[in-house]
């Protein structure tokens, strides 16, 4: 059986809660593979992980968790110290392993090293909130905790983290390795009960009508259903008076705030492309920027028809000002090249986006150096015969697609452009 969490209650979630996402943490536990966890502000990732980690339905495996929230950990951007305090949990946990001579990374390494058990148990890392630790790491830091896997394979990480840091985390991906988790709004199901225990909060009995127009007006977002929850109690709305509602609702602080936090967390296409939607020109955004935007539970398709989660959202997304500022250049220096396929292609050197250096793979070095030998549309075979040189047959779509995808993720999705039927342009 599992290591209870030690000093973790959990919120009384029923059994089912956030049932899909939580299998899918457990099988990647089992496989002892790490995740990013994923999410939009406010959806309920810090409730999704202290649920996962109050399981005891792990079967004879024993599974121990170190639990970090990194903002409340005091100096969690010194690495250090988060590594100390993972050796400490997992020490508490584990009697005999104290290793109180030594601290930091050493500490936890050593009890990687020393701890016993079968094989079949896990030491997991649950890290909350990493956003700004995430952004001060380097490539030592990711290293250091691959490392760890390597001298225990019972070891797995999983980190949550917002949204914009999507594209930000491990670019190297020594960590993750791609692996991600997106958390989006609450399925029928766990709205339900969670409209139920909004009422219990506020003492409040919501009829079948009004549940029914909660979970509309809140697409099922937990910040906002809280927030729309307590409005609707203290301000005493009418929910079926859905224009009035709308009006009064978004001149509550609460209920902006929870919007504005989402809108700031997106960039400046998806918020264009979000505001075309509400616009009614949802065809102007590029096509990975609306696939983004769904993936992460903003938009979906109704009637054949883009829209946003949430009426709410809509009206005060269609109220803000959206302008395109202009892209940071994007250059690659020392560049090496090959002669091949008649012409020359480069194979190494440094990607600078304005003065920062982006990291990137061989193949994404490739695409990028491909479509910015002159500004024009390249076809998908131009780009096979530079990026695939060394290749033979057909190279198909998909891959150019998927590495296409891989470098908006590093450079932004505003930076290539898709001509529907004819090929990649980089505006960069």
């Amino acid at each position: 059986m599992k290591t209870s969490y030690h000093r973790f209650v959990d919120r009384r979630h029923p059994d089912d809660y956030r049932q899909e996402e939580i299998q899918a943490l457990k099988r990647a536990i089992r496989a002892k593979e790490n995740r990013l966890v994923l999410g939009i502000p406010d959806i309920g990732l810090s409730n999704l992980l202290r649920f996962l980690v109050t399981r005891a339905d792990w079967g004879e495996r024993n599974v121990t968790f170190a639990y970090l929230d990194c903002d409340a950990l005091e100096d969690c951007l010194d690495s250090e110290v988060f590594f100390a305090e993972i050796a400490r949990q997992f020490c508490e946990q584990h009697p005999g392993n104290k290793l109180e001579d030594v601290q930091g990374y050493e500490r936890l390494k050593r009890f990687v090293l020393e701890v016993g058990g079968d094989p079949l148990d896990r030491l997991v890392v649950v890290a909350n909130k990493t956003d700004e630790m995430l952004v001060a790491a380097n490539a030592a830091f990711y290293r250091k905790l691959k490392g760890l896997t390597d001298l225990n394979k019972r070891v797995c990480y999983i980190f949550a983290a917002s949204s914009c840091m999507a594209n930000k985390v491990d670019p190297e991906e020594l960590l993750f390795a791609g692996r991600r988790l997106i958390v989006g709004p609450f399925n029928r199901r766990d709205l339900a009960g969670a409209i139920m225990e909004e009422g219990q909060r506020l003492e409040k009995e919501f009829g079948p009508a009004e549940q029914k127009q909660l979970a509309r007006l809140t697409g099922g977002h937990p910040g906002l259903l809280r927030a729309v929850s307590s409005a609707v109690v203290e301000e005493e709305l009418d929910l079926l008076d859905l224009e009035t509602s709308l009006e009064r609702l978004l001149a509550r602080g609460d209920v902006r705030s929870r919007c504005q936090r989402i809108w700031q967390a997106l960039d400046p296409a998806q918020q264009a492309t979000l505001h075309a939607i509400v616009s009614g020109q949802s065809d102007s955004g590029a096509p990975d920027t609306l696939a983004w935007l769904q993936e992460f539970g903003l938009v979906d398709e109704y009637n054949g028809e883009h829209r946003l989660f949430s009426p709410i959202f809509a009206e005060f997304v269609a109220a803000q000002q959206v302008s395109t500022p202009p892209l940071e250049p994007v250059r690659i220096v020392g560049a090496t090249t090959i002669s091949a396929n008649e012409q020359e292609i480069v194979l190494a050197g440094k990607v600078l986006k304005g003065n920062q250096e982006v990291h990137v793979a061989p193949l994404e070095l490739r695409l990028i150096a491909c479509l910015k030998r002159e500004p024009r549309i390249y076809t998908k075979d131009e780009i096979a015969r530079y990026v695939y040189y060394e290749e033979e047959g057909v190279v198909e779509d998909s891959r150019i697609e998927d590495l296409v995808r891989r470098v908006r993720n590093r450079l932004g999705a505003q930076y290539i452009k898709a001509h529907w039927g004819k090929g990649y342009e980089f505006l960069g």
